[in-house]
């Protein structure tokens, strides 16, 4: 699903005008998931960063988890692809028209850890059943875990973990800093991949 989604999002933006547009920007919403499988070791063997790519996880049915990772990488790898793909369609529609205005579509990818932190207020009219609600239909995978820990319905875990209001922060930040110092290759050329960012906590926090 997470991979059918970039495709669809392609179709939307590859059918715009592109004489219609100047610069824009996409913001994904990724995963670390998408940086490491589990117990892969960083590049540098120290220490993750936007350089590295889960190349571990499968699809497998008997294993959800590495299935859930391998969606999480594919999708944005197909989405850094898709990128590239519509700029480089603009720039030829553009020499070919002799239209001075460049259109590109720029993207910049949040990987976080696993997310916790309050959820959304519920509306005023729901507030008497938020009890009976988020017990039973959450939708929000967190959520249901740490209730499933302070019942002592599964061991609680340590993980490496990102507050979700760092990560709606960090989305408002991705969507409006300036991209023109985004740093570049040893060859200096532009690094797209410098836009991939980590959101999580160095070390897993003790359980």
């Amino acid at each position: 699903d997470a991979v059918k989604a970039m495709e669809s999002f392609h179709r939307d933006v590859y059918s715009e005008d592109s004489r219609a547009r100047a610069r824009l920007r996409l913001v994904l919403t990724s995963s670390m998931a998408a940086v490491r499988a589990t117990n892969q070791t960083p590049l540098n063997g120290k220490y993750y960063t936007y350089r590295d790519w889960n190349t571990l996880s499968k699809l497998d049915v008997e294993n959800w988890g590495s299935c859930y990772q391998w969606s999480k990488a594919e999708s944005e790898k197909k989405a850094w692809e898709m990128i590239q793909s519509c700029n480089n369609r603009w720039k030829k529609e553009q020499q070919q028209s002799n239209i001075n205005a460049e259109t590109i579509l720029e993207m910049v990818a949040l990987c976080p850890s696993f997310v916790f932190g309050p959820p959304p207020p519920l509306p005023s009219s729901l507030k008497n059943d938020k009890i009976r609600i988020r017990e039973n239909n959450s939708s929000s995978y967190s959520l249901t875990l740490v209730n499933q820990w302070l019942r002592g319905n599964s061991q609680v875990q340590s993980r490496l973990c990102a507050d979700v209001r760092d990560v709606a922060l960090a989305h408002v930040a991705a969507g409006t800093m300036d991209l023109t110092t985004v740093a570049t290759t040893d060859d200096g050329d532009f690094d797209p991949m410098e836009r991939r960012y980590i959101l999580s906590t160095e070390k897993r926090l003790s359980s």
